[in-house]
């Protein structure tokens, strides 16, 4: 677990083999924190890619921050997205962690520009079961 302070956020982080060519960021869902992705990043680490887990703002030791919607939530992905100076491979979202990923879907492009996000290789989102 580390502490990584960006542009103007500061980000609670797991992260493994850092030095790969590939990297995936998974987010966790809502009330949750990123040791509940420990597993998916461990797997996608033994598949030879850099992982990078934040902990979403107000969750688990990270920091809070206001958030009035959608894109105050691409924002912050954004931001840590260039705190890790690395554009993901993948970005994975589970459950409520699926929010930041929305302005990256093809079809808002414009959105995710926006937001400062970089248009990630792949994007999915692992829904929850009701």
């Amino acid at each position: 677990e580390k502490t990584l302070h960006g542009e103007a956020m500061t980000f609670s982080v797991l992260t493994a083999n850092e030095s790969a060519p590939r990297s995936v960021v998974p987010v966790h869902g809502v009330t949750g924190n990123k040791f509940e992705m420990v597993v998916v990043g461990r797997e996608y680490a033994r598949k030879g890619y850099a992982v990078y887990i934040p902990d979403l703002p107000s969750h688990g030791t990270a920091p809070a921050l206001e958030i009035n919607g959608f894109m105050d939530l691409s924002h912050w992905l954004g931001a840590f997205i260039r705190t890790i100076k690395r554009t993901p491979d993948i970005l994975l979202g589970d459950s409520f962690g699926m929010l930041p990923f929305r302005a990256n879907r093809h079809d808002r492009r414009d959105d995710a520009a926006r937001a400062g996000l970089p248009d990630a290789k792949d994007c999915y989102v692992v829904p929850r079961a009701p």
